[in-house]
């Protein structure tokens, strides 16, 4: 009906459809067969055995190759192979309830094949910004950069489906904690700092490359600061445990960092002498007597041109 009408679903959907109706069929034929021929259960694998295959055949084609010639189709979307994998990671739940083990295999052998798949899609992100050209993504433009974009919303999603994060007390509920995916998301995030750190030394002027880097850390910051687990509980009383975004932990930082390297700089071009002055003496640099009258000469004089120019300075 959907191919008729010219209807498009995304992989994740077919995989969460097909997979039900394998359950809901499974689960009847098994407590059939399990009644029927008195706890035999040989024959339900015997009479499912080439449904099983079929289903295997089908997931392994979609993930290996572009085409629609199956099921399930070519699959390159991170974002969806982890929903696939949290989609089978509920329907072994499903069963357990169920007390149904017939397809314990099965499903296991979906989540071993869905978490290389999703590896390599991930790998080939992370390479896409390692590899990126620097030269031909530079523009003298001191907004967002469109990768800073492209990033908070990937990294935003996969935070939402339980990664890049961890509970206050060292617990952990569904993803949360998965070494692997936690590493692969921290590889990224630094990859990503990184890139723009080095279209940041393009810019002409420090101060330029400065602003840029406060805007991207910004706009990342905007996009993941909500960013929460989706199963995420809370008690009744609206208590619960505190979701470290390691994400938005990692940029707020560096957005503080730019925002303190901007303020130096706005005050360097402003009151340089000055600012030199007072660093000279937290140092200590002023030895003796004559120093001493010079450096209180020098600071009479410092302080009388501050005091003349700060308003117009803070105006401008």
């Amino acid at each position: 009906q959907v191919q008729s009408q010219g209807h498009k679903v995304p992989h994740e959907a077919l995989f969460r459809s097909s997979h039900k109706l394998l359950m809901d069929t499974a689960t009847f034929e098994y407590l059939f067969c399990v009644e029927f021929w008195q706890q035999d259960r040989t024959i339900f694998n015997d009479v499912f055995a080439p449904t099983i295959a079929t289903m295997e055949e089908n997931l392994q084609l979609g993930l290996a190759h572009g085409g629609a010639s199956n099921v399930f189709g070519g699959n390159f979307d991170a974002i969806g192979l982890l929903l696939m994998i949290m989609v089978n990671r509920e329907h072994r739940v499903v069963m357990s309830r169920r007390r149904v083990p017939c397809l314990d295999h099965y499903l296991d052998g979906v989540n071993m094949t869905l978490w290389p798949k999703f590896k390599e899609v991930f790998d080939a992100h992370l390479q896409s910004v390692l590899a990126a050209n620097v030269n031909a993504m530079f523009k003298d433009d001191v907004r967002a950069h469109y990768v800073a974009r492209r990033y908070a919303e990937f990294a935003a999603s996969m935070v939402a489906l339980g990664g890049g994060g961890s509970l206050s007390g060292g617990e952990s509920d569904g993803f949360i904690g998965d070494g692997q995916l936690d590493s692969n998301l921290e590889r990224l995030r630094l990859a990503v700092h990184a890139l723009l750190q080095k279209l940041a030394k393009k810019f002409p002027g420090k101060k330029r490359g400065t602003v840029f880097l406060f805007n991207n850390f910004d706009a990342i910051c905007a996009v993941v600061r909500e960013a929460r687990p989706i199963f995420l509980k809370y008690d009744e009383n609206g208590g619960g445990q505190t979701f470290i975004n390691e994400t938005f932990k990692f940029f707020d930082e560096q957005l503080a960092a730019q925002s303190d390297a901007f303020v130096e700089e706005e005050l360097a071009d402003h009151f340089g002498p000055l600012i030199e002055f007072v660093n000279n003496a937290e140092k200590g640099s002023s030895e003796g007597d004559g120093g001493a009258a010079a450096s209180l000469q020098q600071a009479t004089q410092l302080m009388r041109d501050f005091a003349e120019r700060w308003k117009g300075a803070i105006e401008r």
